[in-house]
C-alpha cells in the first residue's frame, strides 16, 4: 500500500513538473506563438490513446484465446482510456489547427482515420446491461475493430 502511494505521488509530481515546464519554461515559438503549447497535451494524448488501443487489442486477443474474464476486463478498460484520450486529441487538434492552418478541420487521411477510429470505439462499446462482459463473438468484433487503429 505504501509503495503504491509513493508511486502515485511520484507520478503526480512528475506530471506537475511537466505541466509547469510546458507553460513557463518552454520558450514561445516564433511562428505559432502561444498556441503551440497545446501540442504538449495533444501529442501526449495521442500517444497515450494509441498505447491504450494496443493494450485493448492484446486484451481482446487474449480473451478470445484464453477465455479468462480478466483479459476481457483489460480490453474493455483500455478501450475506455483510449477513447478518452482520443477525444482529447480530436478536441485539441482543431483548436491548434485553426490559428496555424486557418481551418478547423481538413479531411486528411490521418485525421479522418482517427475520427473513424473514435466513432468505432464509441459505437462498438460493450452494453452496460451486460455487466461489461460480452462473450467471444462480440470480442472477435472488437479485435476486428482494433485493426482500424491508424
Amino acid at each position: 500500500m505504501v509503495k503504491n502511494t509513493l508511486a502515485a505521488v511520484a507520478v503526480f509530481l512528475l506530471l506537475g513538473a511537466a505541466a509547469y515546464a510546458s507553460f513557463f519554461i518552454a520558450p514561445t515559438d516564433a511562428k505559432q506563438g502561444l498556441i503551440y503549447r497545446i501540442l504538449f497535451f495533444h501529442v501526449s494524448s495521442a500517444w497515450t490513446g494509441l498505447t491504450a488501443f494496443f493494450i485493448c487489442f492484446v486484451g481482446n486477443l487474449m480473451y478470445v484465446w484464453r477465455r479468462e474474464p480478466r483479459w476481457d476486463w483489460l480490453g474493455i478498460s483500455a478501450a475506455e482510456v483510449g477513447l478518452a484520450f482520443t477525444t482529447v486529441v480530436l478536441v485539441t487538434g482543431p483548436i491548434w489547427a485553426h490559428p496555424v492552418w486557418g481551418i478547423w478541420w481538413t479531411w486528411d487521411a490521418r485525421l479522418t482515420s482517427t475520427f473513424v477510429l473514435w466513432l468505432l470505439y464509441v459505437f462498438l462499446r460493450p452494453a452496460p446491461h451486460a455487466g461489461g462482459r460480452t462473450g467471444p463473438p462480440r470480442t472477435i468484433q472488437r479485435v476486428i475493430r482494433d485493426f482500424c487503429v491508424p
